[in-house]
């Protein structure tokens, strides 16, 4: 099972929805306590994220990653560049062209789908980028064909059957309408990877990444009372 949002009756542009005050949007706030916690958790999560990456390939081995979604390249710029070469693909030139002056990260711009890759990658990551995906099945099969021998993808979305999707219900903070197109969960996903002749190797809850999803989908339900 898993969730869809039905955005075919509304007149909005959906790539509107992606400039630069996006992405300044979902890293600022006007709270300095909240700035530092999510800049402690972020820094926490990246960690931990690298650390997972690397046990899947030989010491020493330089891990060429790409980060599809890459937005600001918070995580491409928090790796270590001695181990990682970094690339980054982003459909918004005005978020993705922060990268282009930060050394040791490639971005590639425009549509995924179309784009010609000349070279195949050791890790794909989508963070929380699956569930604004119009051709789900369409990425992955694309992905497999980018994806080097025994290359891993690993991908990070909301969960329906979280603690913040019961507790929120129709207040979840990750329902983000209309932007987030398709909601899944461990079964809907697995059908996925399944259909696109991908392996589950682990699932992971992150809790580390879900404290705000939690927070503020109670806090917007509890405004409503």
């Amino acid at each position: 099972g898993g969730l869809f949002v039905d955005t075919a009756k509304t007149k909005i542009d959906l790539d509107s929805l992606y400039d630069k005050a996006y992405y300044r949007r979902r890293r600022k706030n006007k709270n300095l306590l909240t700035n530092l916690l999510v800049d402690i958790s972020e820094s926490f999560s990246f960690g931990i994220k690298e650390k997972m990456m690397r046990k899947y390939f030989d010491e020493g081995k330089k891990i060429a990653i790409l980060d599809v979604g890459c937005g600001r390249g918070e995580f491409l710029k928090s790796i270590n560049c001695q181990l990682f070469e970094k690339f980054g693909f982003e459909v918004n030139m005005a978020a993705g062209e922060i990268l282009q002056d930060v050394a040791g990260i490639t971005v590639y711009f425009g549509d995924f789908l179309k784009h010609n890759f000349v070279k195949k990658f050791d890790v794909i990551c989508l963070w929380h980028v699956l569930e604004h995906l119009k051709e789900p099945v369409t990425y992955f099969k694309k992905i497999h064909e980018i994806l080097a021998d025994k290359g891993i993808l690993i991908v990070s979305t909301p969960n329906t059957e979280s603690l913040g999707f019961s507790k929120g219900s129709e207040d979840w903070y990750h329902l983000d309408i209309p932007r987030h197109l398709f909601l899944y969960n461990e079964a809907s996903f697995k059908f996925l990877c399944q259909k696109t002749d991908f392996k589950v190797v682990k699932t992971k809850d992150e809790f580390y990444d879900y404290g705000t999803d939690l927070f503020w989908s109670l806090r917007k339900s509890k405004t409503k009372i």
